[in-house]
């Protein structure tokens, strides 16, 4: 988290790409938690998991991007600015889209 505030510190306003952050946002928001839904769902058809390991895959499916997508950016000298604003911007969005997800998750998998 020290290294996202670092490179945030540096961040202009001619570092934010919306077309990056809005890629970010689908892959991150709809694109994983749809994938994480899909695999709960074959595994309850195929050989039930415990309540534990489902939930937790559910929930690995609606976290935000991770930290480590600035330092990987860094090292590879592309741009950590722009990881650091997508990073930020799926964090804030995480409080209100958490509950929302898991709860249609497990009204759809029948956990809840």
């Amino acid at each position: 988290m020290m290294i996202i505030g670092m490179t945030l510190s540096q961040v202009t306003l001619s570092a934010w790409d919306t077309r990056f952050v809005a890629a970010c946002l689908g892959l991150r928001y709809l694109m994983w938690p749809l994938v994480m839904l899909g695999a709960v769902l074959i595994l309850q058809w195929a050989a039930p998991p415990s309540t534990e390991l489902a939930l937790a895959l559910l929930l690995m499916g609606v976290v935000p991007m991770a930290a480590n997508v600035v330092v990987v950016a860094m090292e590879l000298g592309i741009q950590p600015q722009k990881g650091a604003l997508a990073v930020l911007v799926t964090t804030l969005l995480a409080p209100l889209l958490i509950p929302l997800y898991l709860g249609l998750m497990l009204r759809l998998t029948g956990l809840s």
